[in-house]
């Protein structure tokens, strides 16, 4: 019987290793997130607190991984249908998008001029952020000037951390859309 045991055991340490692999966490998140000494801080802690807002409402972006975020990333986990262990793993971060992650924004069809503007960057955003899309710059009667290739990510560097998210305003979301315009 104590081969057996320890084939089964054996079994199981590849699929707890997977879940725990940084290369697996789905994109803007790089690696497993959970509490430590040093508390595990960064951006990717502060997207998943702002996101985990929707299952958590009372839980303060902080871009530390505290014991409210793991409170709340177990919250989710049930919710989810998964193993309850408060650390933010590939499953979590996968199930976190699904159910967060969409905010609603929806492109008016206007041209820029009628809001002020003199161009309007149109990307088209699905669930899946990280990913290569082509974008269009209209100019202020909505004639398309550009079309270009842009990577879309889950998160830029925000000038005050405190705004969330500052780059537009249709509400919580990964939204952030790079453009690396070349001659």
């Amino acid at each position: 019987m104590a081969p057996v045991f320890h084939a089964w055991a054996l079994a199981l340490v590849p699929i707890s290793m997977a879940l725990r692999d940084p290369a697996a966490m789905p994109l803007p998140w790089t690696r497993v997130l959970e509490i430590a000494t040093p508390p595990t801080t960064g951006q990717d802690v502060f997207i998943a607190q702002n996101l985990l807002q929707h299952v958590a409402r009372d839980l303060v972006a902080s871009s530390t991984y505290d014991s409210s975020t793991q409170s709340a990333v177990a919250e989710l986990q049930r919710r989810s249908g998964l193993n309850d262990s408060g650390i933010f793993d590939a499953p979590t971060a996968s199930a976190l998008l699904a159910c967060c992650s969409n905010d609603g924004y929806v492109d008016d069809g206007e041209a820029p001029r009628t809001s002020g503007h003199k161009y309007k960057v149109h990307v088209q955003v699905y669930s899946n952020r990280s990913i290569e899309r082509r974008a269009r710059l209209l100019d202020a009667d909505g004639r398309e000037v550009f079309n270009y290739t842009v990577r879309l990510h889950g998160v830029d560097v925000p000038a005050n951390a405190n705004q969330w998210p500052y780059f537009n305003n249709s509400g919580d979301g990964l939204n952030q859309v790079r453009l690396f315009l070349c001659s």
